[in-house]
């Protein structure tokens, strides 16, 4: 990733809703025209640190994947405070790598008490792809 990140504190007043769909999976094309949700746990090594070279599995284990609900689905991105920055493209594992740690090394430099937890949203805007990254601070 070659150009500015753009990354925002955002506060989520109310949760998202997402059904589970385990078939889903965060990187493959997005060949349905639907939003999605991926919840990923960052190890505890790299999860804290400054000083990381990101790579495909700096993201972690993958905790859930699902469709957006129209009711209160099985899980939700929590209403709270996140760090937040988006691309109007697809991303592979390794850009989303890197933006996920950018987003990381900004909370760290801003002194924000991170989580583990990154949360991957893909949704489509007037028929174009939408890319969000939501990590979580306290």
């Amino acid at each position: 990733m070659n150009r500015l990140l753009n990354i925002m504190r955002l506060t989520l007043y109310a949760p998202l809703f997402y059904d589970r769909d385990d078939r889903l999976s965060p990187f493959a094309p997005a060949e349905r025209r639907q939003e999605t949700l991926f919840h990923f746990e960052i190890p505890q090594e790299q999860a804290f640190s400054i000083e990381l070279e990101p790579d495909a599995g700096y993201l972690g284990t993958l905790r859930f994947a699902g469709t957006a609900s129209a009711g209160t689905g099985g899980f939700a991105l929590p209403a709270g405070s996140y760090l937040f920055a988006q691309t109007r493209e697809e991303l592979g594992a390794k850009e989303a790598a890197l933006m996920a740690a950018e987003i990381q090394k900004e909370g760290l430099w801003e002194k924000r008490a991170l989580t583990d937890s990154l949360y991957l949203r893909r949704l489509f805007e007037h028929g174009a792809i939408v890319t969000q990254l939501f990590r979580p601070f306290r």
